[in-house]
């Protein structure tokens, strides 16, 4: 542990609070004039620097601020004029306003010509009993997963696969286990 706290605001304290005392039995502590007056001199340009660059952070920040609330409402004024435009061109059923508007025209959706087979299957239980499936999987395109649970009763055959749920996560905890 160190006697001086090494943070901007803890130095300063430390100084603050015993500057007098130091000054005041600056002989008994072995400490000149010079020594304590130099340590003053610095605490009082260390405050006053502490001091401006605080105010400046806070008016830096609140530029910040500024700038960000007045570009937000630059992109929500802007997106609205976008969607305004889109539906004037597929109203007139051309690229003519997409180029004029020098905005690209909606892209065709490419149909997906098959589902992510997810891989990595694991399953883990809880406490509770109850089982937790993971695994991994693609979720582009807006994919789903359907889980389903077949159960396999010893020595008989395999019962029909139950629905257990969609879920657009790469886990899922089987609740009701048999």
């Amino acid at each position: 542990m160190t006697t001086i706290d090494k943070t901007q605001q803890g130095t300063l304290d430390f100084v603050s609070q015993r500057i007098n005392q130091w000054t005041e039995n600056a002989a008994e502590l072995t400490l000149s004039l010079e020594d304590t007056t130099a340590l003053a001199a610095l605490l009082g340009d260390a405050q006053a620097k502490f001091t401006d660059a605080k105010e400046a952070w806070n008016q830096y920040k609140a530029k910040v601020d500024a700038q960000d609330e007045a570009i937000d409402a630059l992109y929500d004024f802007s997106s609205l004029l976008v969607q305004q435009i889109r539906v004037a061109a597929r109203k007139d059923g051309t690229n003519e306003l997409y180029q004029l508007a020098q905005i690209d025209p909606p892209k065709k959706a490419t149909p997906r010509t098959e589902a992510p087979i997810p891989t990595s299957l694991a399953t883990d239980t809880t406490t509770s009993g109850q089982v937790v499936l993971t695994f991994k999987g693609t979720k582009t395109g807006g994919s789903v997963f359907e889980v389903q649970r077949q159960l396999v009763p010893v020595g008989e055959l395999p019962g029909p696969w139950e629905p257990l749920g969609t879920i657009g996560t790469k886990a899922f905890t089987d609740q009701n286990v048999p």
